[in-house]
This record gives structure tokens, C-alpha cells and sequence, in this order.
């Protein structure tokens, strides 16, 4: 039988703390997080944690109890209600009915996917929608339940309804994430990414290690692994969801787990808890963290109370209690000593909320930030603006260019102006022309004179588009000059090379340290031939988007990575700089070598007949040169 796989969910040891500090040996702690400290107890929480707590009365927003719904919301914060309703985050999970699934399910003749010497057809019947698996003689079917997501892909999840395991085979218990998602603006289904780790390389897209979803069917439940961060539970269940993996808290706390559990999932505790063996509270937890979301109004998405935290105390009293900007209870002994401070709507605060979802490991470029997206906070903190050692600078938070109520949509909607206009914000001595202008090099109101730009290029891999990193950092970087990975200024000027890029940076900025280039060619043709898939990708963006017919041999070229998302980030430029496009000449990104080689010919011949790319052999991939550059961990517990 196949065993569930619980992604990064780790053994609980619940150890006895020594009794020479003065603690009962009764009480057990399980360590969740040493810098600032995080501590769940087992058997009472010792009265000297008790004692040396903020005081924060018998306040609550913790508990199942506390959290109301959206509707709640409604009456007196109409206006943000209206703009969340519209907001991406409600839509990040939701029950799979008419009004919320976008997939083509159950046309006339009914869609299809052919992937891995399989079919995949996507169909309706009287209880709803059904994916359906074949190869041959292996059959498969699927019923969907839930949505995720609805700006760039929706994907899905459900339970198998028919197949070859036997009854008891978690497929037909887990609601679990399902193998094909369906890509919004192309009308298309394709293969689901990012949901497992593989061993080397960008997650799921290296081809040699692609799992085969109709042979051999991941069981990846989404109330245990997902539901965390895509639905709104209650904190109390959150924190024993998040333990394996704490995201970085302001402060450190103690939870009283026992109580909190004994309480809300008395069904899972036996008599006495305290004499629970390890074991038996492992079991419990992990019963926890495989409940189903509440599904409130309808939507079981990202929710007010996702940040504002449950709201029972605020609503109950007419708002004449306001909300509070940290998890507060009688069952958290919190770290600090004056309420109005630690709980208050401070930057710290306000960024914590953002980061205990936007948080983790990712894989990461040389200078350290993440190659794709989720990881926003994280990154953030790693770079110059949100931690600063000058106590007189203003620490940015993530609502100064965010807002938290109104949704993003599928492309940034400020102007290159009003992004500038937030960097002035501290950045004062920059707002004259004639000091920008000597800062940037460029001429005002040039892409390179913008803020962003320079420090917050578009390296981030966000589903179907290169988004800004959150690491705010400089172009003299010496981690990503030396790694030959993308830099902000031949994201711009795609013809040059690398040597012109440092030639200009030694002349601007005294950048002595900078290392030596190695190739006259053009800097985005190195990254397209790069070993470091990412950079591929971002070489792919720049150069389509820049029209760079010069480059046609080589984007095409790109067309037959080993890497899956490589070749859907060039296939995504290409459909938009040739005519006819990939598409129309058959070409799939997901498909295997010898699929694509006759729609690959049939591009070539049509884009590129007569020249020949300048391009280089790919570098073999070296397992240790890969994780030293790109600083991977993968014993992390937050990587996925």
C-alpha cells in the first residue's frame, strides 16, 4: 500500500526539561524555533515562563471559537470587504462549484492533454468535475473538490474515485493536489509544478525527473501541506500546522499545546494528556493538520481574519476592542514587556503577518534570493531596506507597496513614477533630477534611472512571468557578477557583454572588487546557456521582450532545454515575437525530447534556416558546483 507522503512534517520530540532550573519534569517542550525562541509545552507550561510573560489578560484571537468569517467583517468595513472580495487571496482555495472552477471541463468533444505516453480528459457529470486518467491499459479517475488559485493557472484538488489500488490507498481518502492544472490566458491544460521536491535542479521541471502522473500518482494532501498558508484557519491550529517549518517570528513565545488541543480536538486526546507518550501526540498533531479548512461564506480562501486574527472580541464589542497585530491568549506566553508595543500595529508586526505565509527556502541565485516567487518576506529580509543598523531610518513595510485589501491583478498597476516616489520616501537626497541623474547614469525618467530596476530586477520566477525580487540589492553584487547571473544593466542593454557591464561599474562606482568577465559575447547568451535554469529563464524574458531578433537562433534553441519551465518561459516570449508561433507549428513546452523534435525542426526551419546559433554545450550538471553556487539546503524543512 502506498504510504501518504507528509512533505516536510517531522517526528515531534517532546523532551523532559531539567528540574535544576526549577521546572516541573512533568512538562515537556518541543523546541520550534531558537533565534528568537519557540516553545511548545506538553504537560503545563512551567509557572516561571508564566511569570516573565507580556501581560495581555484574558484577550483572545487564537481559538476556532474567535474566528467569525468574512461576513463578520461586512457591515462596518464595507469598502475593504468589496475590494477583497475581488482580491486573488479569496480565490487561493475555494470549494470546486460553477462560480469558482475556470478549467475547461466537460466541452463537446471534451479536452484533452497528452503527456507522459498518456491521456488526460477533463469531463462533467450530475455531481460535478472529473479528471480522467488513461495509458494504455491503466485507467484512472478523479474527482475534483477544491480550487487553487484564479489569476495566471487554476489548479485542482480531489480524490480518486477509480483505479488499480486497493480500496484503503490514501488516493481514495486524501483530497490531494491532482496532476493537471489548466493555464487561464492560454486556454489550456498543462502539467502541475512546483508541488514536489525533486533531487537536483529547479523543482519539477528538470525532464529527468518528472514524476509520471498516471503510473506512478503523488499523494500530496492539501489540508496537511498547503492549507496552512491558502486558507484561513484558526492561529491555535495554524501554529501546529506551521511548527516544523516556524516562519520567523518578532518575538518568541510559549504555547500551551496541551490545553489548546484538549480543548479544540478533544477527540484526539486520551486521559490524562499529560501521560500521552511522544508517540501518542505526534499522532495526535498529525490528525490536526489533516482537518479541512472551515469553509466561511462560501469562500475558504485568504480571509480578514488570515491577518487580522479571529475577530470574535472586536465584532462582539462594536469595535470598541480593537484588534490586535500578534496571536494573543491565555494560552501564549509572549516575549516582551509592554503590550502597546508588541502587539501593536507596528512595521514589525504588520511585515510578520505578510511573512508567516510569504516565508521559507527556496532555490536561491549566488546573492542569496529565491529564484521563484512565495518566498517575498524572506527575500525582503535579506536585503538593505526592511533591516537597517541606522535607528533613524524608516523600516519599510510590505503594505507601503502592497495593498493588503486590493488585489494586484494579473499586472502591476502603478506607474514606473509612483514606484520611484516610494523608494523617495527614505531615499530623500535622490528626489533632484540632477542628483538621480548622478546616482543612475541615465537620464531621468530612462528604465535606468527607475529604483526598481537597479535594485528589484525581474529575476523571480512568477508562474508565467519574471516578477521583481524582494532582495533589495545593488548591481555591483559581486556574488551574481562572479556567477555570471543575471545583473540589472544587461537586463537592459541584452547586446552587450559582461565585460561592458563591469567596465561601466568600476567607471560609475569605484567597484574595484568586481571580478573579471571571460566572454565578449553577449551576457544574455551566456545565461541561455547557463547551468542555472533560472538564469536561462530570466535570458529568455529579457531578450523576447527586448524583440532581439539577433538572438532568434538561440531563443529557439532554448525551445529544447532539459528544463520544463525553461522552455515554457521561451515558448511564452516566442508566441509573442514570431509568426507563425511555436504553437501552431505543434510545438508543447511540456513535451519530451523526441516529442519535440519534429515541431522543433519545423520552427527552425521557418525562424532560423540558415544560421547557426552561437551557442556553447551545456554545461553537464555538477550535483556539488550546483549547491555551492545556488546555496540550496535541502535538509531545510521549509523547502519544497
Amino acid at each position: 500500500m502506498r504510504r501518504p507522503r507528509w512533505g516536510t512534517l517531522v517526528a515531534i520530540i517532546l523532551a523532559c526539561v531539567a528540574s535544576s532550573i526549577g521546572w516541573s519534569q512533568k512538562s515537556r517542550v518541543f523546541e520550534v524555533a531558537t533565534d528568537p525562541p519557540v516553545r511548545y509545552w506538553w504537560g503545563g507550561v512551567p509557572e516561571a515562563v508564566r511569570a516573565g510573560a507580556l501581560k495581555t489578560g484574558d484577550f483572545s484571537n487564537i481559538e476556532p471559537s474567535d474566528f467569525l468569517g468574512p461576513g463578520a467583517c461586512q457591515g462596518c468595513h464595507r469598502d475593504n470587504y468589496e475590494r477583497w472580495s475581488e482580491h486573488r487571496h479569496r480565490f487561493m482555495n475555494a470549494p470546486a462549484k460553477p462560480s469558482t472552477v475556470k478549467g475547461d471541463f466537460g466541452s463537446m468533444p471534451p479536452k484533452t492533454i497528452d503527456y507522459f505516453g498518456g491521456r488526460a480528459t477533463f469531463t462533467k457529470d450530475s455531481q460535478g468535475y472529473l479528471m480522467q486518467l488513461a495509458k494504455r491499459e491503466l485507467e484512472r479517475t478523479y474527482r475534483v473538490t477544491q480550487t487553487i488559485g484564479s489569476r495566471f493557472f487554476q489548479y485542482y484538488v480531489g480524490v480518486q474515485i477509480d483505479g488499480p489500488e486497493a480500496a484503503e490507498d490514501p488516493l481514495y481518502h486524501s483530497e490531494h493536489v491532482l496532476p493537471f492544472g489548466y493555464w487561464l490566458d492560454y486556454e489550456q491544460w498543462v502539467p502541475v509544478v512546483h508541488v514536489e521536491k525533486t533531487r537536483e535542479g529547479e523543482p519539477s521541471v528538470v525532464d529527468s525527473m518528472r514524476r509520471d502522473p498516471f503510473r506512478d500518482p503523488a499523494v500530496h494532501d492539501y489540508a496537511q501541506s498547503c492549507s496552512q498558508c491558502h486558507t484561513t484557519l484558526p492561529t491555535g491550529d495554524w501554529l501546529i500546522h506551521r511548527q516544523p517549518s516556524f516562519p520567523m517570528t518578532p518575538r518568541g513565545f510559549s504555547f500551551d499545546l496541551e490545553s489548546y488541543v484538549a480543548d479544540n480536538h478533544p477527540g484526539l486526546i486520551s486521559d490524562p494528556p499529560a501521560a500521552m507518550s511522544p508517540e501518542a501526540v505526534q499522532s495526535a498533531l498529525l490528525a490536526i493538520t489533516r482537518k479541512k479548512a472551515p469553509v466561511l461564506d462560501e469562500a475558504s480562501g485568504i480571509s480578514c481574519e488570515t491577518c487580522h486574527y479571529g475577530g470574535r472580541a472586536h465584532v462582539e464589542s462594536g469595535g470598541a476592542v480593537l484588534p490586535r497585530m500578534f496571536p494573543t491568549s491565555p494560552r501564549l506566553f509572549t516575549d516582551g514587556r509592554d503590550p502597546a508595543v508588541e502587539l501593536a500595529r507596528n512595521p514589525t508586526n504588520q511585515n510578520w503577518t505578510c511573512g508567516r505565509c510569504h516565508q521559507g527556502t527556496r532555490f536561491e541565485f549566488a546573492a542569496g534570493m529565491g529564484t521563484w516567487n512565495s518566498t517575498e518576506h524572506s527575500d525582503a529580509m535579506k536585503g538593505d531596506c526592511y533591516l537597517s543598523a541606522d535607528p533613524g531610518r524608516r523600516t519599510l513595510r510590505c503594505v507601503d507597496c502592497h495593498s493588503p485589501h486590493q488585489t494586484t491583478g494579473k499586472a502591476w498597476s502603478r506607474s514606473p513614477d509612483e514606484d520611484d516616489r516610494l523608494c523617495l520616501q527614505c531615499h530623500g537626497e535622490l528626489e533632484p533630477a540632477t542628483a538621480r541623474e548622478a546616482h543612475t547614469r541615465h537620464p531621468m525618467g530612462s528604465p535606468g534611472a527607475r529604483c526598481m530596476n537597479c535594485h528589484m530586477p525581474r529575476v523571480n520566477e512568477g508562474l508565467q512571468d519574471m516578477v521583481r525580487t524582494h532582495m533589495i540589492f545593488s548591481p555591483t553584487n559581486r556574488a551574481m557578477l562572479e556567477a555570471n547571473q543575471p545583473n540589472a544593466c544587461n537586463m537592459c542593454h541584452v547586446d552587450q557583454s559582461l565585460e561592458w557591464t563591469l567596465t561601466k561599474l568600476r567607471a560609475w562606482y569605484a567597484a574595484d572588487e568586481l571580478p573579471d568577465a571571460f566572454s565578449d559575447r553577449p551576457a544574455t547568451i551566456e545565461w541561455l546557456t547557463s547551468w542555472h535554469p533560472t538564469t536561462q529563464m530570466v535570458a529568455a524574458d529579457v531578450l523576447t521582450k527586448a524583440k532581439a531578433e539577433w538572438a532568434i537562433p538561440e531563443l529557439v534553441e532554448t525551445l529544447d532545454s532539459r528544463y520544463m519551465l525553461v522552455r515554457q518561459f521561451a515558448q511564452i516570449g516566442l508566441e509573442r515575437m514570431l509568426e507563425p508561433p511555436p504553437s501552431e507549428l505543434g510545438y508543447r513546452f511540456y513535451m519530451f525530447a523526441d516529442e519535440r523534435r519534429a515541431p522543433l525542426d519545423a520552427v527552425r526551419s521557418h525562424h532560423a534556416p540558415d544560421r547557426d546559433p552561437v551557442m556553447k554545450d551545456p554545461v553537464t550538471e555538477d550535483v556539488d558546483h550546483y549547491r555551492q553556487l545556488v546555496a540550496f539546503k535541502p535538509s531545510s524543512p521549509s523547502a519544497h
